[in-house]
C-alpha cells in the first residue's frame, strides 16, 4: 500500500539510520502504534499476494506512521536482510502473510531496541526496562524460526500486540495458536533455562553505530573492546546450539555460540567458512557476519603475528649460528697456524736423532653438536721437554675437564698420528637418545653431556640436568663410558644437549 506522496518524508530504514547516528532512541509507544496499523491494514487486503516487509520497503512520514511502498523482490542492506523470514531465505520462496508477520515483529524489535534480529539481539525487555510483557511475548511468537509453529496472520499478531480492529475479523486471544516459542529467535526464559549469568544490555543499538554507516559519531561512543566484548555477551547469553559450519564441504555442529567463538578464536574456522544459523535461516562466510566477523579477523591476526614471531626467532637461530660457525672457523685457523709453529720448532729440536718429542698441550678436536661447532681447545705448553710419557686411554672415571687437563700428546715425526674424527664419527654413538629416558630423566628436563675421547673410548665425561637429577645423571654417565668411537690417538671432545 504506497503512502500519501505529500507526507512521504523518509524510509523507515533511512530514519532509523538517522537515529542511530545521534544515539535517539525511537520511542516504542510510537513504534508500536505504527506496527499494529501497519499489521491491519496489510492484512486487510485480502487477496492480494502478500508483499515484502523490511525497513526499506516501509514509508516513514511526519506523523510516525508506517506504510507500505512498492519494494523490490528481496532487500540488499544487512539490516534489512535480517528481517526476511527464513524461509525465504534461499530465495526460491514466494512471500506468504506468516513471513510478512516474521518481517514486521524483526522490524518492530529493532525500531524498540536499535538492534537487528540476528544472533546477538537480547530480549526487548533488556533493553527497554519498563516496555509491557505482553509487547516482548508478541514479538517472541512471530519470530518463529518455523513457520508452521509462528503466529500464521497479521491481523492475530495485530491482535497479540493489543490492537482490535472493527472491520478485522481477529480470533480472540482465549482461542490458543500452536505457537513454540523454544525456537523464536528472543530467547525467553521459559523457552529454556536461563545462562548461568544474566548478562543485560549495558547499551541501546541507538547508541552503537554501524561501522558501515557514515555521518556524526556517536553521543555515546563505545570503544573497540568494549564494543566487541558487549557483542560477545551477548552472542554467549543464548547457549542453545544453532550455528552449523561448513568446511572443506563437511558440515560441523551445531554449535552453541560460546562453542563457535572459541573454535574461531583457535583458527579452527575461518572467515572463508560457511556459517549457517538454524534460527534464523541465514547461511554465508563467517566474514560476511556482522556478529562474527570481527572474531575471525581477530583470530586470523593473531595466527600472522605468531607467524611473524616464529620467523623471528629462526632469524636470530640462523644469525647466531652463522656467527657461532665463524668464530669457530677463526679459532680453526688460529690453531692451525699455531701447530705450523710448533711443528716447526719440533722438527728443528729432533731431526737430528729422529727422536719422538712428548710435548704436554691440551690439543682436543671439539664439536659442539647443539652449536655445530667443531674447533680447537688448547693451553699452553710448559716451558721445556719433556720425556716418553706415553698417551693412552686415560679412564679412571675422570671428568670432562680432568681428562683435558690431564691430556698430553705425543708428537711423532716418523710416523703420522693420522687424520681427525669428523663430526659424524664423533656423533654417532650418542644419535640413539634412548638411554636419556632409560636412565629416568623426565621428558620435561634437560640433559648436557661433555665427552673427551681418545684411542675409540671416553676418557673423561660430564653430565649435568636440568633440574638436578644426581640418579639420572649417574646413570647417562656410565652409559657413555662404555660407548666406542674409531680409535685416533688425537683426543677428541664433544658437547651434546639432550
Amino acid at each position: 500500500m504506497a503512502g500519501n506522496e505529500s507526507t512521504i518524508t523518509q524510509t523507515l530504514r533511512e530514519h532509523f539510520q538517522a537515529r542511530r547516528r545521534i544515539g535517539e532512541p525511537y520511542p516504542w509507544e510510537k513504534a508500536l502504534v505504527a506496527a499494529r496499523s501497519l499489521a491491519l491494514s496489510v492484512s486487510a487486503r485480502g487477496d492480494a499476494p502478500a508483499p515484502h516487509v523490511y525497513p526499506a520497503a516501509i514509508i516513514f512520514d511526519a506523523l510516525d506512521s508506517w506504510s507500505l511502498a512498492l519494494a523490490p523482490a528481496l532487500p540488499s542492506e544487512d539490516r534489512d536482510k535480517a528481517c526476511v523470514a527464513p524461509e525465504l531465505q534461499d530465495g526460491t520462496r514466494k512471500p506468504t502473510e506468516t513471513s510478512a508477520v516474521y518481517a514486521l515483529a524483526a522490524t518492530l524489535y529493532e525500531a524498540i531496541t536499535g538492534f537487528p534480529v540476528g544472533p546477538a539481539m537480547g530480549r526487548p525487555c533488556e533493553v527497554v526496562a519498563d516496555l509491557p510483557a505482553f509487547v516482548e511475548l508478541a514479538i517472541a511468537r512471530a519470530l518463529v524460526a518455523d513457520m508452521t509453529h509462528r503466529v500464521p496472520t497479521l491481523a492475530r499478531f495485530a491482535d497479540e500486540l493489543g490492537a482490535r480492529g472493527a472491520s478485522v475479523s481477529v480470533p480472540p486471544l482465549s482461542v490458543e495458536i500452536d505457537v513454540d516459542v523454544r525456537s523464536s529467535l528472543v530467547l525467553l526464559d521459559a523457552a529454556h533455562p536461563a545462562p548461568s549469568v544474566n548478562v543485560r544490555l549495558s547499551v541501546s543499538g541507538w547508541s552503537t553505530p554501524d561501522l558501515e554507516e557514515m555521518g556524526p559519531v556517536s553521543v555515546h561512543p563505545v570503544t573497540e573492546g568494549e564494543r566487541l566484548s558487549a557483542l560477545k555477551a551477548r552472542l554467549e547469553a543464548d547457549p542453545r546450539p544453532r550455528y552449523v559450519v561448513t568446511q572443506r564441504g563437511i558440515d560441523h555442529g551445531p554449535f552453541s555460540a560460546v562453542e563457535l567463538l572459541q573454535q574461531i578464536a583457535r583458527a579452527s574456522f575461518l572467515a572463508t567458512d560457511q556459517l549457517r544459523d538454524d534460527l534464523g535461516g541465514q547461511k554465508k562466510p563467517i566474514g560476511e557476519w556482522p556478529e562474527f566477523r570481527d572474531f575471525a579477523t581477530h583470530a586470523a591476526l593473531a595466527v600472522e603475528e605468531r607467524k611473524e614471531a616464529a620467523a623471528v626467532v629462526a632469524v636470530a637461530k640462523k644469525e647466531d649460528a652463522e656467527r657461532k660457525r665463524s668464530v669457530g672457523g677463526g679459532v680453526l685457523v688460529m690453531a692451525g697456524l699455531a701447530a705450523v709453529l710448533v711443528a716447526g720448532y719440533l722438527v728443528r729440536r729432533g731431526s737430528d736423532d729422529g727422536n719422538a718429542v712428548a710435548v704436554q698441550t691440551d690439543e682436543a678436536t671439539s664439536v659442539d653438536v647443539e652449536g655445530a661447532i667443531k674447533g680447537k681447545a688448547r693451553k699452553r705448553a710448559p716451558q721445556g721437554g719433556g720425556g716418553n710419557s706415553g698417551g693412552g686411554f686415560a679412564g679412571g672415571g675422570l671428568s670432562y675437564e680432568a681428562a683435558l687437563n690431564a691430556n698430553v700428546e705425543t708428537v711423532d715425526l716418523e710416523h703420522a698420528s693420522g687424520p681427525d674424527l669428523s663430526d659424524s664419527q664423533l656423533k654417532r654413538p650418542l644419535d640413539n637418545a634412548s638411554f636419556i629416558d632409560g636412565c629416568g630423566l623426565p621428558s620435561s628436563a634437560h640433559a648436557t653431556v661433555k665427552v673427551a675421547i681418545k684411542n675409540g673410548h671416553a676418557i673423561g665425561v660430564s653430565v649435568t640436568t636440568v633440574p638436578s637429577s644426581p640418579g639420572a645423571a649417574s646413570c647417562i654417565d656410565a652409559h657413555v663410558r662404555h660407548l666406542d668411537w674409531p680409535a685416533n690417538a688425537k683426543m677428541d671432545s664433544m658437547t651434546v644437549n639432550y
